[in-house]
């Protein structure tokens, strides 16, 4: 039986992780849409982003799936986010995991409901407020294992809308004499906040966390984006941004570093794509090793040793650190859940 939450009973879901930053332009976006792709591709889970930034929604384009488009159910009045069906691998095509056959992404943005690509969303906050409530209460998500919500920069309106949702939830559960677990259960798993290194994002990063603190919404961590920028022709590293900023902030604030995603290229050409990093350059490497084994079969390569298998595997970093930032936030919402089950926070 699924927790009570501000969603219509026809959703189910497991994990809802709500991804802020009280600074623009840190890739907030990239790694609420690289999450939700790296855990449905990758992690074979049921997946869905919704995307909250009523002004500025890019989860569409990221995600591949701008030029689809919403219905809605005629017997139950809800919308149906659009879906798509992740295919299994060829690699794992005997695998008997469970989940692997139901893995899927689901995406609902109000970029879906305006009648030009290029329109402008001119709204003040109670229109803003309105549009979210029916995000949460209208769409039929229908199971999932996680829902990434991708918020805009700042600590205003579409944020407390979000956390007051889930507040008068756990309220109404209280009122009824509910106990300590259910009431937890009634909020989101928790908030990744996305910084990059340098201190004009800090800075404004820790306003985020300080609004978490009042609205008691639960950290899971920090993600560093643009955490350095290796040379694809020496593979010197250079800190465009300063370096550390994220891990500083996680001491200071005593919540868990999620890990580092360096500036790349290849992310860019990948959401302009609709591809999932990850999966790209996991891909990318196996191509590469296949490559190397056709050619030292053939015998016109040179023999790999350990040290240039090495430097092959280093070439996917970009890959390397989003996978980490995923299984990171995996294991602290698993975390959660299992203290929520016990009655206790995080």
């Amino acid at each position: 039986m699924s927790a009570p939450s501000p969603l219509n009973a026809s959703s189910s879901v497991n994990h809802t992780i709500i991804v802020l930053s009280g600074k623009g332009g840190v890739g907030k976006s990239t790694v609420a849409c690289q999450l939700a792709l790296s855990l449905a591709h990758i992690s074979r889970k049921r997946v869905g982003i919704l995307d909250v930034d009523i002004c500025g929604p890019s989860v569409p384009k990221i995600c591949g799936v701008e030029d689809k488009s919403i219905t809605m159910c005629e017997k139950t009045g809800l919308w149906l986010p659009v879906e798509v069906t992740i295919p299994k691998p060829a690699a794992d095509s005997t695998s008997t995991r469970r989940g692997d056959d139901r893995a899927c992404l689901k995406v609902m943005s109000i970029a879906y409901l305006l009648p030009n690509a290029t329109d402008a969303v001119v709204w003040r906050g109670p229109r803003k407020d309105a549009m979210i409530k029916q995000f949460l209460s209208d769409v039929n998500w229908g199971d999932l294992d996680y829902l990434i919500v991708d918020t805009p920069p700042g600590t205003s309106d579409e944020h407390m809308t979000l956390c007051e949702a889930f507040c008068k939830v756990a309220s109404g559960i209280a009122a009824e004499g509910g106990d300590i677990s259910a009431i937890s259960h009634a909020g989101p798993t928790g908030a990744v906040v996305v910084t990059t290194p340098q201190d004009v994002s800090t800075d404004d990063v820790r306003k985020e966390l300080n609004f978490c603190a009042k609205l008691h919404l639960r950290v899971l961590g920090i993600v560093e984006n643009m955490s350095g920028f290796v040379c694809p022709n020496c593979s010197e590293t250079t800190d465009i941004f300063s370096k550390g900023g994220g891990k500083r902030l996680s001491d200071m604030y005593q919540c868990p570093f999620l890990g580092t995603i360096p500036i790349d290229p290849r992310i860019s050409v990948a959401q302009d794509n609709g591809e999932s990093v990850a999966v790209m350059n996991l891909l990318e490497e196996q191509k590469a090793w296949k490559d190397a084994a056709e050619a030292d079969k053939k015998g016109d390569g040179e023999h790999r040793d350990g040290e240039d298998s090495e430097a092959m595997l280093k070439d996917g970093s970009i890959s390397n650190g989003i996978l980490d930032v995923v299984q990171n936030i995996r294991a602290l919402a698993f975390k959660v859940e299992r203290l929520r089950k016990e009655g206790k926070a995080l």
